[in-house]
């Protein structure tokens, strides 16, 4: 199937797609399996997403809260220590 899309989309659009998703998939391996301390870039992606594997119906998101917002399952993270 992807091979199709060589035949239709110029070569610099498929890289670019290519490296997004590459980078999505680096992002999301990250928050599930490093150890990520508060502080790092990372850290507010890791506890959000976190929200979602507890059981909660929120934060599918791993890179960005935009599709949340538009389905409506965005929750911000709670600012208790403790509490996520």
């Amino acid at each position: 199937m992807f091979g199709a899309l060589f035949l239709v989309l110029p070569a610099g659009v498929l890289a670019g797609l290519a490296l997004g998703y590459l980078a999505y998939i680096a992002a999301h391996h990250a928050v599930h399996h490093w150890r990520i301390a508060p502080g790092h870039p990372l850290y507010g992606l890791k506890i959000r997403h976190a929200m979602h594997h507890r059981g909660d119906e929120v934060n599918f998101g791993v890179v960005t809260t935009a599709w949340d917002r538009v389905f409506g399952t965005y929750r911000p993270i709670r600012s208790k220590p403790g509490q996520i």
